[in-house]
């Protein structure tokens, strides 16, 4: 199995998927007190749900060059990988805002919660990388 993140200041949303049928699923938000009980969160996830492989959310502008948000999400990306010891990945979320809006549009008939959409988010971004590997 593996986790994706949409990793963000106030809330980190969580998806998990599966290597073998591409698809993945919003699974839970977080919500960000302090780094290292997110850190716990996650590591706990990890273990009840045998995750193998994390991907992150790599947030990199339009025109295709780092962010503030870039490095802040590159600096949570290397201590998550040194609190897991797994393999992290950061994959392009530009985009991703919009397909949520989409996917989120009609609330009341989709009964998306406030904040699920980060988890939204985060299975759209898994679900891509997944995708994307040969």
């Amino acid at each position: 199995m593996v986790l994706g993140i949409d990793y963000g200041e106030k809330y980190v949303g969580l998806a998990i998927g599966d290597e073998k049928s591409k698809t993945a699923f919003p699974y839970r938000v977080l919500q960000v007190k302090n780094e290292k009980k997110l850190l716990d969160e996650i590591k706990e996830i990890i273990r009840e749900e045998k995750i193998k492989e994390i991907v992150v959310g790599w947030p990199i502008g339009m025109s295709g060059k780092p962010t503030k948000q870039t490095k802040i999400t590159d600096k949570f990306i290397r201590r998550l990988a040194k609190a897991t010891r797994l393999p992290v990945v950061g994959f392009d979320e530009r985009l991703t805002t919009k397909m949520v809006e989409a996917t989120t549009k009609y609330e009341k008939f989709t009964k998306v919660r406030k904040n699920d959409e980060h988890a939204v988010a985060a299975a759209i971004i898994l679900e891509d990388y997944l995708k994307c590997r040969i």
